[in-house]
């Protein structure tokens, strides 16, 4: 399994009092993706396995695909996973992860 992470820790305040949102980097955020089962998986926090203990399958006509979004205890979200993370990750990206 491939992944990427930014080592740029910064927030991107530019717009942020005017409605739009601002961007925040950190080197936890990072993203992984399996070519053979063609899974992807956006990490929101470091967590370890295990840490999941609630999940929310969210499934939409709208959606590329299936994306599980996996909580911790409290309800804080630690990541998405990515069924048929060939069509629901931009192609540039999938080139980098492979």
């Amino acid at each position: 399994m491939r992944d990427t992470c930014s080592s740029i820790a910064q927030t991107d305040k530019r717009g942020v009092g005017d409605g739009s949102l601002g961007v925040m980097r950190t080197s936890s955020g990072r993203i992984t993706y399996d070519p053979e089962a063609d899974m992807g998986y956006v990490h929101v926090v470091d967590a370890e396995a295990g840490a999941s203990k609630r999940q929310i399958v969210l499934q939409d006509e709208g959606l590329p695909s299936t994306i599980v979004v996996d909580l911790d205890a409290d309800g804080r979200i630690l990541g998405f996973e990515l069924f048929d993370g060939s069509r629901s990750l931009p192609l540039r990206l999938l080139d980098a992860l492979r």
